[in-house]
């Protein structure tokens, strides 16, 4: 029974992120459901919910009803597994007898702090404190990330690197898609007919769109949870909602589309941008191979090195 209901949470948060429920749906309770357990440490769905939002967003764009169910479950499932597989590799660089130099987690925290507008520590810890974010906590996490990335660059090492013969023998077998892919990138402004506003917000949207186009980043931030634009990113034609291929039967880049009628309610999407397909000569590319033969391999090397941490673990998934 346990496991039914956090399945279900999964199918609920999942909805929440992609737009298909509004985000009261679920609650604080809900959102800090465990998922999993690695040696005794918890994985909730908040954890989840940091890092598989964006495919999420995309997975609402290509899929509907109880496929997007599916695809919500498969996303949730691979990040509950990457949040796993993180904790191995951060524990087991606390076995090891190399260190990362305490002066670069000080840069950089000072790094994070510049990124964020802060002069200093203080006014740091400060804009964390106004937005309820703990600084022990985000300085631990900060840390965890570089250490993440220290020890996949240490199995990455051993990888070695492509030849000038596998490089060119790899254009040769792979000429069409080395050509890239007929892509649309795109922005969605989604309202859900659960609101009780539901179709005052769609009358206004409507008529400011009428008025000016340009006001849609606007509307985005004003009418829905997405603090951004509403970009959801690069979407192949063919994989698309049916929906929203058939309002892009004529793809015009920065063109609003809609109202797109959903069954959970009404979207509006923006074509930012169209990818198209075009034929590129090795030394185009060469750069581009490299690195996309040199990343299969560490990916090789960094699956080899977590199933034998995994194999050493206890772990737990409740779901």
């Amino acid at each position: 029974m346990k496991k039914k209901v956090l399945l279900l949470l999964l199918i609920i948060a999942g909805q929440v992120v992609s737009g298909a429920v509004a985000p009261k749906a679920v609650s604080s309770s809900e959102i800090n459901s465990i998922l999993a357990s690695v040696n005794g440490e918890a994985i909730s769905l908040q954890d989840v919910l940091k890092i598989s939002r964006p495919q999420e967003i995309q997975a609402f764009a290509a899929f509907e009803s109880k496929r997007l169910e599916q695809e919500i479950r498969n996303i949730r499932k691979k990040a509950v597994d990457e949040l796993i597989n993180r904790k191995l590799i951060i524990a087991d660089y606390y076995k090891q007898p190399g260190r990362i130099q305490s002066s670069y987690f000080e840069q950089e925290l000072d790094q994070a702090a510049f990124r964020m507008g802060c002069r200093s520590r203080s006014e740091l810890r400060r804009k964390l404190i106004a937005t309820g974010v703990d600084f022990e906590k985000f300085r631990k996490e900060l840390e965890e990330r570089m250490i993440y990335f220290y020890m996949l660059q240490r199995q990455g090492a051993i990888a070695g690197e492509a030849t000038p013969q596998e490089i060119y023998e790899y254009f040769e077998k792979h000429r069409k898609e080395l050509s890239g892919t007929e892509t649309y990138e795109l922005a969605m402004l989604k309202i859900e007919n659960l609101r009780s506003d539901y179709r005052l917000v769609c009358q206004n949207i409507e008529a400011e769109l009428a008025a000016d186009p340009g006001r849609f980043a606007g509307l985005v931030k004003k009418y829905s949870a997405d603090s951004r634009d509403g970009s959801i990113g690069a979407i192949e034609p063919g994989k698309m909602r049916i929906e929203f291929a058939m309002a892009l039967k004529k793809p015009v880049v920065g063109k609003v589309y809609g109202p797109v009628k959903l069954e959970d309610g009404t979207a509006w999407i923006k074509l930012l941008k169209h990818n198209r397909p075009v034929n590129a000569s090795f030394q185009e590319v060469q750069d581009k191979i490299k690195r996309i033969i040199e990343n299969d391999r560490r990916k090789k090397v960094v699956d080899i090195y977590t199933e034998n941490l995994r194999r050493n673990a206890i772990l737990e998934y409740f779901f």
